[in-house]
């Protein structure tokens, strides 16, 4: 990335602006529930878990890969229910599955090859930051009142 900056004279510097990512690589340890804003992965071994679903309802407008908008009954529950230090959550980022990580229709493909193959199921993962902010303003009130009257 890089950014422009020009005052009133003629000379116009180009300055090189490092982009580093956000979150930190596989920061999940055995035994630990993964952090807020860290990559992990998870081996999901679909025999054992006796489902016949995957039970994920994933939204596909993030490009950099599907996020978990819901779990129902399903693989990735009992998952869950048996690991809860590794469990996903609703808002996890999907990066992989199986190691396919190319475009989101061919993750896509590849979670559905696991369920129908029935036997391990390997995914890469992303759990978003989560903040919250406070903000207040001393004595007034935040925003705009608008007192409407009929016409």
């Amino acid at each position: 990335m890089y950014c422009c900056c020009a005052a009133e004279v003629e000379e116009v510097q180009e300055l090189p602006i490092a982009a580093s990512g956000v979150l930190e690589k596989d920061t999940f340890k055995e035994g630990k529930k993964p952090a807020s804003g860290c990559a992990f992965s998870v081996e999901l071994k679909l025999k054992e878990l006796r489902a016949s679903q995957l039970g994920l309802e994933v939204d596909i407008t993030d490009q950099d890969g599907m996020v978990i908008s819901s779990i129902s009954d399903g693989f990735v529950n009992k998952f869950n229910e048996s690991f809860p230090d590794q469990a996903l959550e609703k808002y996890d980022q999907i990066m992989s599955a199986n190691g396919v990580r190319s475009s989101i229709g061919e993750v896509h493909k590849a979670l559905m090859a696991a369920v129908q193959d029935g036997e391990v199921l390997q995914l890469e993962l992303r759990r978003p930051s989560s903040f919250q902010v406070e903000v207040k303003r001393p004595g007034e009130q935040l925003g705009r009142q608008k007192k409407l009257a009929a016409s």
